[in-house]
Parts: C-alpha cells; structure tokens; sequence
C-alpha cells in the first residue's frame, strides 16, 4: 500500500509499534522533585492549618456580634451602627474612598449599610483633583443628601450631608492651586 497524504507521516523502518522511552534515572528524578515539592509545600500549610484551627477553638462560643467585632473593630462597628440607624433602608447614599482603593474600604462598608443603595462617586482624590463645579452639577440633580467616605478596613468611616463633600472637595482644589506653580 502506498502512503497517501491523508494518512499522514510514514515511520521509518523498524519503529513502527513503538513508543520512546525514558530512561528509569529520568523517571526517579522527576518523582524525586514531585515528592521534594509537595514536601516543601506541605510543612507551611500544616502550620497555617494549625494557627487557623487554634484560633477557631479560642473564639468557639462567640456570638456574631463579638466576631464581628474582633474582626472589624469597635469603632468602625460602632460607627457602622450609627450610620445604619441615621440612614433609612429604601434612601441611598453617596459613598466615596477616602482612602487606597486597593484597601477595600468601600466594599467593607457597602456591605455592612446593605440594603441602602449606594451611589459610588469613586475615590476622594479623583473627585478633588477634578472640576468642583462639575461635581456640584453631577450631584445637585440626584435627590441624594448623604455621603459615606470610607478608608481602610478597622478605621471608621465618616458620615457627611452632601454639603460637607462638595465643602471639602472645594478646599482640596484651591489648596492644590494655591501650590502648582504658575
């Protein structure tokens, strides 16, 4: 039969039938390394696995108020619980990163205002080095008069009128104009 070219590449003589093979030096290294790896990767993750285990022992019996506080910090928590008392459920707010974003402080406090709806501005710094008239105009025509500034996860978040944000967005741009050079 001669070969066609939809049958593919023909074998050369005498390896047809047979697969390569490794030699057992090659073999016993690769396992050598698997087994090297997994035993260096095991020791941290028994040890994590141990500190998480005995800190879940020392704290069974808490309630999720105590957890809560332990894990967010009284004053946040105690901030937390004012905002949510002062705001009602259905009337959203403004929430503004007063602090890194990458910290996570608006999602932490987005999630402990929840169900109120907010309406994220973006970071204070965005805001601040824009055009203050403009956020005015952007935020005069919502029916919205509270803003939440949140920072890093354990620090408290500030509670301000809709006022107090477009005063301090103020202050920050004539303050960064004051200093730029002319």
């Amino acid at each position: 039969m001669l070969p066609t070219a939809a049958s593919g590449p023909v074998p050369a003589a005498g390896a047809r039938g047979r697969t390569p093979r490794t030699g057992w030096p090659l073999r016993l290294l690769g396992v050598g390394c698997i087994a090297l790896l997994v035993v260096i990767s095991l020791r941290p993750a028994f040890s994590r696995f141990h500190e998480r285990v005995g800190e879940a022992l020392d704290h069974r019996g808490e309630s999720a108020v105590e957890a809560r506080r332990r894990c967010l910090g009284a004053a946040f928590v105690a901030r937390a619980d004012e905002l949510r008392a002062g705001h009602p459920p259905a009337e959203p707010y403004y929430l503004v990163e007063g602090d890194n974003p990458k910290h996570g402080g608006a999602l932490m406090v987005r999630f402990e205002l929840a169900p109120r709806p907010a309406v994220f501005l973006g970071p204070f710094t965005r805001l601040a080095a824009g055009d203050p008239a403009r956020l005015r105009r952007q935020i005069a025509s919502a029916r919205i008069h509270r803003v939440v500034v949140a920072f890093r996860p354990r620090q408290p978040p500030l509670g301000w009128r809709r006022a107090d944000l477009l005063a301090a967005v103020e202050r920050r741009a004539a303050l960064s104009r004051s200093r730029s050079p002319k």
